[in-house]
């Protein structure tokens, strides 16, 4: 009895809390929605091309100073975030992000969460190269003075690396 009145009691609130985020999404216009969607696939788009270039400086650009990441087993905040970013890049000689499929849900006006699922490989400066295919990845965006940032990041794949040859 008292699970069945636990499950009841949560059904109930997921119930209502969809319910709140209804409502808000369908304030929303179709242009709006397709606005949103728009402005958050050029900034998607804009962290693969600076990615695959090299740009130790994407995490300060796009990333809001409240951000988790969540990667496999490990949790960052923006400070552990932004230097891992930057070391790996440090260490990265290419770096080659293939989206195969992107979408976004927009929850709010201010508030949207895009996913891909696509390839991602890197090489090390050491010659190592890494795959990970396919890569799924979530990034929940905020909007915050009037710029949209990702204040939540989760991604996962299976990383499969081929040393490189010692001569």
């Amino acid at each position: 009895m008292k699970k069945l009145c636990l499950n009841t009691m949560i059904a109930a609130l997921l119930l209502f809390i969809l319910g709140c985020t209804q409502k808000q999404s369908d304030q929303l216009t179709q242009q709006q929605n397709d606005q949103i969607k728009k402005e958050i696939k050029a900034l998607s788009d804009s962290i693969f091309a600076r990615a695959n270039k090299l740009d130790k400086n994407v995490i300060a650009q796009y990333y809001s100073p409240h951000l988790v990441v969540v990667r496999d087993t490990a949790v960052f905040d923006y400070k552990a975030w932004k230097m891992a970013w930057a070391d790996f890049m440090t260490y990265a000689s290419a770096v080659n992000w293939t989206p195969y499929k992107w979408e976004c849900i927009i929850i709010a006006q201010d508030l949207a969460i895009s996913s891909f699922v696509g390839k991602f490989e890197y090489t090390m400066k050491s010659g190592d190269k890494t795959t990970i295919d396919p890569i799924g990845w979530a990034y929940v965006w905020k909007k915050l003075d009037g710029q949209w940032k990702i204040i939540y990041e989760n991604y996962s794949g299976v990383h499969v690396t081929q040393k490189a040859d010692l001569k």
